[in-house]
């Protein structure tokens, strides 16, 4: 096996991060909380006590865990952060409107949630909204899980098999597809247990319905079992013991060593393991065998003689001494101009991949050779004339706003990390050849950020403040009455880094959430969400359905008095709705007409499974009160759960009994349920009010001497 690390500023800096990343995902639970109110019967317990192990979650302060409590978006989000051991810092900044900053004594919630969206675990509720305080649902939580391990973990989910059923079934656009995929990988194994399904339940949960704290937990906790198992901790197999910490404390002091092996060879200098463990060295091949036969670690002069830790003097270029040019801006010594000040690992020139001219040069002036190499013995190239070489050929196109020697204008330059050495276009591993224009390195697929194309298209604002209609996409225009005009935006020194408002306007428009929440909070609250662009984005009962243009009209401008009726009523710019709670569920007169429903829509439906949700789902208005918009048209074709039976909806015993009565009382004629050619019907001989005629028709199948025979028409028994 080869290991190959990128080369790192500071070895022991980015060894310790691999170590704590290890430690994080992968530590055992071994230190678990108790909760008082999880027992080990619990259906969650094994899953809670796993993520109490790991740090990821945590009780209340009276020592519970409330695994049935509902789980808030912010919450779910620092979890699914922690489960995959992401780092999180101040500079996670969250890009969502109504994320409050939570200042730099505390990450959460909006520095948890900022590093949630750019992982892609995250979209929020609506554009620029993740509703931090909404309980999340099973569907959301579902979705995010499957996210995250798809754009962390590529590969670990396989695909929806074809003709899978997903328990949920096809219940969701947005989320319909995630469930099916983590249901068939198993990631909602358990969910939904409890003593009579101790294996899980998924289809007796709403996926719209709040997920508590114990379905998290285990949800989480199948996440986990699908990571990867870490990778062996090569950092402490490498680590030196105290003798040799001691002996090699100065190479360690020099800041050029890592007393670590692993760190010093590998995430250093970026070598791969097989330089020592594939070696044909008998000096290394024996510290190995050394090691394994006896564990006794080996010093740094085992393999690299005594004379190792003496070589920067060696790297001193003295003979013969560099030119001026070269001191200009490089060092006179090697291991200074390539190491210390570029950052370059020696494997870059004693590496089995050095260049063949650099391999030539140590090949023929290493060793006990008293003359070191001079610059141009490895960079035969080398340029002349500094200034000339460095002056832009596009000078015409660009100098309106950029400095044409290109040294100058790196240097000032803040907008690649361009206030860099000459390394940063003239990297020392490989030659370099400029042909004097800039998009050789600035375009596409170049070595450097391609900015733009023209003037005009370096000064299109992408800002979602252009985009909304209230500013000129031209930035030249914007700032244009501004007393400094250009300048607000370039200087001297610096060239702006974004074309995005809010890099410098940070609070230009304060209070956005508050100036969206309507203040009709009494009157529809219950039905309505009082954020403005949530209720609106939602909405089926338009086509505007979002964008700030549909209220906001330019240049009229707008006057927030927040107030639905401002907009919804008769002769505003969007359907007046109703007029109140009652009017909304007014039973249409075909149905309630008949005396055989309710008059009101919400009593109508109080007993059915769904409530509210029969009509109403987080993502859809019903636009009719009618009941043919959901029911068929044919008032008693009915559809489940109310077929099957009369008295699933009329309070009869039986025929004979009270259905004569329910029809009769209504003004049905026979003819209306039995049809005009059925036995007596038509001239009411049947029915009439004598025992004697109604046992006297075959089809009754009266029988005086079997009792029985008075069931078929007398439900609960014969009549005294």
């Amino acid at each position: 096996m080869v290991c190959t690390f990128r080369r790192g500023r500071t070895g022991a800096a980015l060894a310790a991060v691999l170590l704590l990343l290890m430690v994080f995902l992968f530590a055992s639970v071994g230190s678990a909380r108790a909760f008082s109110d999880v027992p080990a019967s619990h259906p969650y317990a094994d899953a809670i006590a796993d993520l109490s192990g790991r740090q990821i979650i945590n009780g209340y302060v009276n020592g519970t865990f409330g695994p049935a409590n509902p789980t808030i978006r912010q919450q779910f989000a620092k979890m699914i952060v922690g489960t995959f051991g992401l780092s999180v810092s101040e500079s996670d900044v969250s890009t969502f409107l109504d994320v409050d900053t939570s200042g730099p004594d505390s990450l959460y919630p909006d520095n948890y949630i900022a590093v949630a969206a750019a992982n892609g675990i995250t979209h929020g509720t609506s554009p620029g909204y993740f509703s931090p305080e909404r309980r999340v649902s099973r569907a959301q939580a579902v979705t995010m899980a499957v996210r995250a391990l798809d754009e962390l973990k590529p590969g670990t989910l396989a695909s929806t098999p074809v003709g899978f059923s997903s328990s949920w079934g096809d219940f969701s656009p947005d989320h319909a597809a995630f469930a099916a995929k983590a249901e068939s990988n198993g990631l909602l194994a358990g969910l939904g247990a409890d003593d009579a399904h101790p294996d899980g339940n998924l289809a007796a949960l709403d996926p719209f319905g709040d997920m508590s704290r114990g379905e998290v937990a285990q949800l989480l906790h199948n996440v986990i079992g699908k990571l990867p198992p870490p990778p062996p901790d090569y950092a402490a197999i490498h680590d030196p013991d105290a003798a040799l910490s001691a002996t090699y404390a100065p190479c360690a002091g020099s800041a050029c060593h890592e007393l670590n092996l692993f760190s010093q060879h590998v995430v250093k200098l970026g070598l791969p393991c097989a330089t020592c463990h594939g070696s044909s060295r008998p000096e290394v091949l024996g510290a190995i065998t050394a090691y394994q036969q006896t564990g006794t670690k080996q010093g740094c002069r085992v393999c690299h003689g005594q004379g190792a830790g003496q070589h920067t003097a060696s790297h001193e270029l003295t003979n013969p001494a560099p030119g001026a040019a070269c001191t200009l801006c490089h060092a006179s010594n090697l291991l200074g101009e390539h190491v210390t000040k570029h950052q370059l690992a020696c494997a870059v020139c004693h590496g089995l991949a050095a260049r063949p001219a650099v391999a030539a040069v140590i090949a023929e002036f290493g060793g006990d050779n008293a003359r070191n190499p001079a610059c141009a013995d490895c960079h035969a190239t080398s340029h002349q004339g500094i200034t000339a070489a460095h002056t832009d050929a596009e000078s015409v196109e660009c100098a309106g706003c950029h400095k044409t020697v290109l040294l100058d204008e790196h240097t000032r330059s803040s907008s690649s990390g361009a206030a860099r050495e000459c390394a940063g276009c003239h990297p020392l591993a490989a030659q370099f050849s400029w042909s004097g224009l800039c998009a050789d390195c600035h375009k596409a697929g170049g070595v450097a950020p391609a900015r733009h194309q023209t003037i005009d298209g370096a000064h299109d604002s992408s800002s979602t403040c252009a985009n909304g209609g209230c500013h000129p996409t031209d930035l030249r225009v914007v700032h244009g009455g501004a007393p400094n005009g250009c300048q607000i935006c370039h200087s001297p020194t610096s060239v702006p880094t974004s074309k995005e408002c809010t890099s410098c306007h940070a609070s230009a428009h304060p209070g956005l959430a508050a100036a969206h929440t309507a203040n009709e909070v009494a009157a529809c609250k219950d039905c309505h969400l009082m954020m403005l662009p949530d209720e609106h984005a939602r909405s089926s009962s338009s086509s505007k359905a979002a964008g700030c243009d549909n209220c906001h009209p330019l240049p009229a401008g707008f006057t927030a008095t927040k107030l639905c009726v401002d907009c919804h009523a008769a002769g505003k710019t969007a359907p007046a709705r109703h007029g109140g709670i009652e009017s909304v569920h007014v039973v249409s007169a075909l149905c309630t007409g008949s005396s055989c429903h309710a008059s009101d829509l919400r009593t109508l439906h109080a007993a059915t499974t769904n409530g509210c949700k029969t009509c109403h789902s987080t993502s859809k208005i019903p636009t009719s009160g009618q009941c043919s918009s959901c029911h068929p048209t044919t008032p008693h074709v009915v559809r489940d759960p109310y077929k099957g039976t009369c008295v699933n909806c009329h309070d009869i015993a039986g025929p004979g009994e009270k259905l004569h009565d329910k029809h009769t009382g209504k003004g049905f004629a026979c003819s209306e349920c039995h049809g005009a050619s059925a036995p007596g019907c038509a001239n009411g001989s049947c029915h009439e009010h004598s025992v004697d005629k109604i046992h006297g028709v075959d089809d009754h199948g009266y029988d005086a001497s079997n009792l029985a025979s008075c069931t078929k028409c007398h439900k609960s028994g014969p009549p005294n």
